[in-house]
């Protein structure tokens, strides 16, 4: 008889909790739950204070087997949180967030695995510093940089014995300077340059490490039109 009495009593505490209340001035306070609203499956479930995302936000699937698709752990009075998305019991990405806003280090992996697929850097929303994309087992396949959200810097793409295939340099998305593409065996196999991301210059083509071919893309052939009277 006592323990159908505790188990009454605790389960009064559990569900007898209120949820989705404001306080006086009308701002969430306490737990809180969200529903889909085609669904009325749960959405998300959190806690706030006076309006403000306190602790861990879970976020579900719209399915009625609550699959968690993210969770979002705050901080700092609610403008920081730890970001992490899920499918089934695999990560897809993880970083840090400030205002809404991805900001550091971004993680992301292979469709249900834990290898890394790639590693992002962010300031204020947007990608600033390394990139680097991975193959399954490790290997860097490609190392990029990023000034406020463009393509800056040196670009690297790499074999899947990290050799290195290909370099060349971004100005803000625009190819600008020297590129170099190598074959397996470390040698030049084009050499080049760019210019506003245009292709200019003497082109140089390799095979073996020896010289087969050159090309001047700066003298193609323009055909000139000019109006007539009739």
């Amino acid at each position: 008889m006592y323990r159908y009495f505790l188990f009454i009593l605790l389960n009064f505490i559990a569900f007898g909790q209120e949820f989705n209340q404001k306080n006086e001035l009308g701002q969430k306070d306490g737990p809180w739950r969200g529903f889909y609203s085609d669904t009325k499956n749960l959405r998300f479930e959190g806690n706030f204070n006076n309006d403000i995302e306190m602790g861990t936000f879970i976020f579900y699937e719209n399915t009625k087997d609550k699959r968690i698709i993210a969770k979002r752990v705050f901080e700092s009075h609610g403008t920081e949180c730890k970001t992490t998305y899920f499918n089934g019991k695999f990560i897809v990405s993880e970083g840090k967030e400030i205002n809404r806003q991805k900001e550091g280090k971004w993680i992301y992996y292979f469709e249900l695995s834990n290898s890394i697929l790639m590693e992002e850097n962010y300031s204020m929303g947007k990608l600033q510093g390394k990139k680097i994309v991975f193959y399954k087992d490790g290997f860097k396949a490609e190392e990029s940089n990023y000034d406020k959200g463009q393509l800056h810097g040196v670009y690297r793409k790499y074999g899947t014995d990290e050799q290195l295939l290909e370099e060349k340099n971004y100005a803000f998305n625009a190819l600008e300077g020297a590129i170099f593409i190598y074959d397996y065996d470390g040698k030049v196999s084009i050499q080049g340059q760019y210019r506003r991301d245009r292709a200019f210059g003497i082109w140089k083509y390799y095979e073996n490490g020896r010289l087969i071919k050159e090309e001047n893309k700066d003298s193609v052939k323009k055909i000139k039109t000019s109006n007539t009277k009739n």
